[in-house]
Order: C-alpha cells, then sequence, then structure tokens
C-alpha cells in the first residue's frame, strides 16, 4: 500500500511539475516535505511528539531489521535466520581458533539448523542474564 501511496505522489508531483524525489536531494538540511511540523494532506507531521525512547528489548522487538537486516521469509539469502547463523557459526569458529572449541558440528534435517563447538559455553551463573539481556556478554 506504501508503494501504491508513493507513486500516486510521485504522479502528482510530476503533474504539478516537479518530481517527487527532488524534494529530498541538496544535502542543505533544511528539510523538505512534512518535517519541521508542516503537514500537507495525507502526510504525517514530523515534530516533538514523533519521537520516542524504547528501552533496548522493545528496541530490538520494534527494529529488527537494524539488527540482523531483513527479517524475509528465508527464501533469500539476506533474510535475518541466515545472518544469525552466520553469527553463530562465526562465534564457534572463534572459540575453535583461540583453541577451546575442539570440534564444530553443523546439522540440517529440513527447515531445522543445529550448530554446536564443543566450546566454553556461557558460565552456568550467568546463563539467564546471558539471554536475556542486552549488552551482556564476556
Amino acid at each position: 500500500m506504501a508503494k501504491a501511496t508513493a507513486t500516486a505522489k510521485a504522479k502528482a508531483g510530476a503533474a504539478r511539475g516537479r518530481a517527487g524525489s527532488s524534494r529530498r536531494s541538496g544535502g542543505t538540511g533544511s528539510g523538505g516535505g512534512s518535517r519541521g511540523g508542516r503537514a500537507s494532506r495525507g502526510e504525517v507531521a514530523y515534530d516533538e511528539k514523533a519521537i520516542q525512547t524504547l528501552d533496548a528489548l522493545e528496541h530490538i522487538r520494534l527494529r529488527t531489521g537494524m539488527y540482523i537486516g531483513r527479517l524475509g521469509d528465508g527464501s533469500n539469502p539476506l533474510d535475518g535466520i541466515y545472518v544469525m547463523l552466520k553469527e553463530v557459526v562465526d562465534n564457534s569458529v572463534d572459540e575453535f581458533i583461540m583453541g577451546v572449541g575442539k570440534k564444530i558440528e553443523i546439522h540440517r534435517e529440513g527447515p531445522t539448523v543445529e550448530v554446536r563447538d564443543y566450546g566454553r559455553g556461557i558460565p552456568l551463573g550467568k546463563v539467564v542474564d546471558c539471554v536475556s539481556q542486552i549488552n551482556t556478554g564476556g
């Protein structure tokens, strides 16, 4: 729906004699469009009321793409599930290179992938903290 709206706005802008994307070029920081509190038909005002502060976990839940890229459905190599799998494998390789992981096993069965590195793991006294609080690690 947003794509259709953007297309309709671009056509309307062209009909008025200006390209829809030309407002955003320049780089002077002067804004344009609805920024600065002005809102025209169909546009949302961007002002102090639009700014919100989220706690760390809420931010991750609402802005997942900032952390893992696109969510996707697993049909594209850039989907977040592959980014997370790569991170797990990278951590396993790091453990192995440092000499604390004796071997790495990766098994795939259908849509399920299991990675085991026989490394140090998370100390048992900190497992809950490490899996439930952002920016917790060693």
